[in-house]
């Protein structure tokens, strides 16, 4: 019996020697979870980068594009308006005088020129250049004087013609009346030319617009 428990302690020391001895070492786990999760972060850092970088483009796109918008409007604006003030302006030119009439009371033209007082008063998109360049107050003394000195002449004259004026004073008036008469209405049209020209340079600069308009 000594020699069978002397056999198999033996026998328990030699499998023990023979056998490896294995030194297993667990990793910590941040570094595994680090391992798993860096490519996963890079990968969503370069999305968000390439999202940021495309929302800012599209987000100066639209900006510069609304921005070129607003002022093509704000152009076209301006340019309907420069339109028919032009319009209406030039059609009183059919009133003004070519030739001296002694029949032509000159009422339509005094009323057509002060039906663009309202006009250039209501210009919504151009009214500061008409009013800062001084076009308004210079139509309203085109107007003031179509009233005053220039319809005084032409009544007048009508009254002259007509016999109510008689009286040596008046008798061989007629070379005078007809100079008179005659330096108001070219007087008249210089005045409206000189404004005509005026308006359109304000238009011009406006518009940005270099030389004559086709």
């Amino acid at each position: 019996m000594i020699f069978h428990a002397a056999s198999m302690a033996a026998f328990f020391v030699d499998q023990l020697a023979q056998a490896p001895v294995v030194v297993q070492c667990t990793q910590p786990a941040t570094e595994s979870w680090l391992k798993w999760l860096l490519p996963t972060i890079t990968q969503t850092i370069i999305s968000l980068t390439s999202i940021s970088a495309g929302v800012l483009i599209a987000l100066w796109s639209f900006r510069s594009t609304s921005e070129k918008d607003h002022e093509q409007w704000l152009l076209d604006q301006k340019k309907a308006e420069w339109k028919e003030l032009l319009a209406r302006i030039a059609e009183i030119e059919r009133e003004l005088p070519i030739v001296v009439d002694s029949q032509e009371d000159h009422k339509e033209l005094v009323a057509a020129a002060q039906s663009i007082l309202p006009l250039l008063r209501g210009m919504l998109f151009v009214f500061t250049a008409l009013n800062s360049s001084g076009f308004i107050r210079e139509w309203e003394a085109f107007v003031e004087y179509l009233l005053k000195p220039f319809m005084r002449t032409i009544r007048t004259d009508q009254l002259i013609q007509s016999g109510r004026f008689s009286g040596p004073k008046f008798a061989d008036d007629r070379a005078r009346r007809y100079m008179s008469r005659n330096e108001k209405e070219i007087e008249a049209r210089e005045k409206f030319g000189a404004l005509l020209v005026k308006l359109r340079g304000l238009a011009h600069n406006s518009l940005g617009v270099k030389g004559e308009l086709p």
